[in-house]
């Protein structure tokens, strides 16, 4: 069984510069329509947080760029995952890619959610007039309606904003609520475009730095919900996504607006001077205060008005703003005639990273060099895993800058000082695979023009580049591989394509992008080793005998079929209909016997279900290729 999660209480060690209001789970359940902050504070719905409480924080994507969700849609399927849930009839577990990947296994409680109290930002935060309003009192905006109240409502609006940090560190549970919608402007919203706003990343870099090794909740439906292991908090710079402000031009009505990523700026600086104020204080904290103080300037990178970075280029420097103590030296035996290199004594928590991942993460060049000058072995390893990062024991200074660190200029500076590309960690996760998994299109480019093989396994299951990257929903990396040949079609051991992983994954854009390219829309998902057919039987095994666990539901019936079979388990519709239209076989059975319309209603995906129970091919169109799909 996997354990049980039932969080304790997070103690914020500051308090906010606006109160943490929430609503009870009971009354959001019962509420008919969304209404703001004030409204609800007038009618004395909301709840000010008091130590103790156990609240959800919902992150979400907005549906219009001036209302969370006109229809209420995204929030009816929050409504009804709370309802089902607390009836005992959704079972919330580890997501297949975190359980296959990370080795996470663990479900969680609802019991506690029938005396919760959910954050929302549209009745948490004030509107009003505030949201992508100016503060400027000669404004035209501000002429019917009353200058002081205004006022009073903007800074409320900006201090809650700048609190959201704190907010998220008093909530027990994090939720993305990102079921399959569309947005008034046409475009499809879902956990992928959740990722690429800015404003959902800022709250997700902050629940992830502040709870460091704890899963989101993703909600996608009534009755579907998985906890999930992500590292796009790394993989995407809060200043290169997509922001409201930045779609309007910085206009609203005539008048000029800031753009959000000063405020964005100030929230993020804010976060981290507070973490590392914090973590500096207590040994056992030692890897997560290092690692906040590295990670800085890529968090930071595209934002404006970052204040420069202390210790920039000097080694010396640069080891006591780490807190790492003199160091011992390692003597070696003279026959070996290896060189004699520092050492750093391990504190509590640390996986036994040395200064130079950490210089490596940091992005600071001229530290890399003088730390290697001084002795320090650019190929260490280091000797425990990283859970809040999910990297596995062995890793190179080069493996974790490839992953954690965007802009390939440490990746170059290590490879020049002779690092080796093709030392792999205990999960056989090589440099290019781990650029894949992070994202990290310009790491990847460096490590195939210094000569790595883009063919050769990158996991213990012999995924090659092309395939990790696709499971992670690297769209930018997977093109990368494809225009330097990777094959499209290979497989790991269990017989997974590029093309599975994305309509696993639901990823549209990466999943349009392999088949524009050729890739193969029928091919089945089929194991290559014996190990592999062991382990297929072994989960099918459980499956047939009753076994609800969700990962193994993912592994075992998406597998051994095509694509097709793995967009319809997972309902994603959007993918569904993709691979329709590029002509995939609707009949086709996976090695259960199970078809796509089976293994939608398997998960309760009624959407798609709809989708594949009246479809019908679309006749060849003259001069177009796809025609319309018809419907019955």
């Amino acid at each position: 069984m996997p354990p049980v999660l039932s969080r304790g209480p997070h103690s914020p060690a500051q308090q906010p510069s606006y109160p943490c209001y929430c609503v009870k789970v009971k009354d959001v359940i019962l509420m008919v329509e969304l209404e703001p902050h004030d409204t609800l504070k007038r009618k004395g719905a909301l709840v000010m947080y008091e130590p103790g409480m156990v609240v959800i924080f919902v992150s979400h994507q907005w549906l219009s760029l001036w209302h969370p969700d006109p229809s209420m849609l995204q929030f009816r399927v929050l409504q009804n995952y709370l309802v089902n849930a607390m009836k005992g009839q959704v079972k919330t577990e580890t997501y297949w890619m975190s359980f296959l990947y990370f080795h996470r296994d663990e479900a969680m409680d609802p019991a506690f959610m029938e005396n919760a109290y959910i954050w929302y930002d549209y009745f948490s935060v004030p509107q009003g007039v505030a949201r992508h309003c100016p503060v400027d009192t000669n404004s035209s905006i501000h002429s019917a309606v009353d200058t002081n109240s205004s006022l009073d409502s903007q800074f409320d609006f900006l201090n809650a904003v700048q609190s959201i940090p704190i907010y998220v560190s008093m909530c027990k549970w994090f939720f993305v609520l990102c079921p399959s919608m569309k947005h008034e402007n046409g475009q499809f919203c879902d956990f992928l475009s959740w990722s690429r706003r800015g404003w959902c990343q800022v709250e997700e870099i902050t629940r992830r730095l502040s709870h460091f090794t704890e899963m989101v909740v993703i909600v996608t439906g009534d009755e579907q919900a998985v906890l999930h292991d992500s590292q796009d908090y790394l993989s995407h710079p809060v200043g290169t996504l997509d922001f409201a402000c930045c779609q309007m031009k910085h206009m609203k009505d005539g008048q000029s607006i800031p753009c959000d990523k000063v405020l964005v700026s100030e929230v993020i600086q804010g976060l981290l001077g507070r973490l590392v104020d914090e973590k500096s204080l207590k040994a056992e904290d030692t890897f997560h205060f290092r690692l906040v103080k590295s990670l800085s300037p890529s968090l930071l990178s595209d934002l404006p008005d970052v204040r420069p970075c202390a210790s920039m280029g000097n080694a010396d420097a640069f080891l006591s703003d780490f807190r790492f103590s003199r160091p011992s030296i390692s003597f070696f035996c003279a026959a070996q005639e290896c060189p004699e290199r520092p050492s750093y004594a391990a504190q509590a928590g640390d996986p036994g990273w040395g200064p130079l991942f950490w210089a490596a993460l940091k992005q600071d060049l001229d530290v890399i060099k003088e730390l290697v000058r001084r002795g320090h072995d650019v190929d260490e390893r280091s000797r425990e895993k990283a859970v809040g990062v999910l990297v596995d024991r062995g890793s190179t200074p080069l493996l974790v800058a490839a992953m954690l660190s965007g802009n390939g200029l440490s990746v170059r500076t290590l490879l020049d000082l002779k690092a080796d590309h093709s030392i792999t960690n205990q999960s056989g996760l090589a440099p290019l695979g781990a650029s894949c998994i992070g994202g990290h299109s310009k790491n990847t480019m460096v490590l195939l023009e210094w000569g790595a093989d883009i063919g050769a396994s990158q996991d213990d299951m012999d995924g090659q580049a092309l395939l990790m990257a696709s499971s992670f929903s690297r769209t930018n990396v997977c093109r990368v591989l494809v225009e330097s040949k990777a094959d499209i079609d290979a497989t790991n051991i269990w017989g997974a394509t590029a093309l599975h992983a994305a309509s696993m994954g639901g990823d549209m854009v990466n999943l349009k992008y392999l088949l524009d390219h050729k890739a193969d829309v029928e091919k089945q998902h089929l194991p290559r080793t014996t190990f592999a057919k062991v382990g297929y039987f072994a989960v099918n095994t459980l499956l047939a005998a009753g076994l609800q666990k969700q990962a193994l539901q993912g592994i075992g019936h998406a597998h051994l079929g095509s694509s097709l079979l793995s967009a319809a388990l997972h309902g994603h519709t959007h993918c569904v209909t993709e691979l329709l239209l590029r002509r995939a076989d609707l009949n086709v059975r996976n090695n259960n016997g199970k078809s796509a319309q089976e293994l939608a209603e398997l998960r309760s995906h009624m959407t798609a279900l709809d989708l594949l129970r009246t479809w019908r091919p679309p006749p060849p169109r003259k001069g177009s290729f796809f025609a319309d799909p018809i419907f019955v």
